[in-house]
């Protein structure tokens, strides 16, 4: 399982992920990093729609498109403001940024 917000806000490479082999990915989490504060200082709350921080999320999903992986993306976000949204207008909020990365 891939986790982008852990893989760019901690001290992982591209490298890395160029090791994996074909199909070995089985599920990815989709959230981006913000550009403050600094990576060190970032909490779980701290995670943003994807497509809305700095984190180069289309890297990223074009290198586990080549390694195979066709599975389900999710969105996990963990700030309290977010999570007290009205379900219907999250959900319309994660598909429009996530539909963006992905066209």
């Amino acid at each position: 399982m891939i986790d982008t917000f852990h893989f760019w806000a901690g001290p992982s490479k591209f490298e890395e992920l160029e090791q994996l082999r074909d199909g070995e990915v089985v599920h990815v989490h989709l959230e981006d990093v913000p550009g403050e504060p600094v990576h060190e200082l970032l909490e779980q709350r701290d995670r943003v729609f994807p497509g809305e921080g700095v984190a180069p999320l289309r890297r990223i999903l074009d290198l586990l498109k080549r390694k195979k992986y066709a599975g389900a993306l999710s969105v996990e976000m963990m700030d309290p403001m977010i999570q007290s949204m009205d379900p219907y207008q999250l959900g319309l909020k994660v598909r429009a940024t996530v539909e963006r990365l992905l066209s």
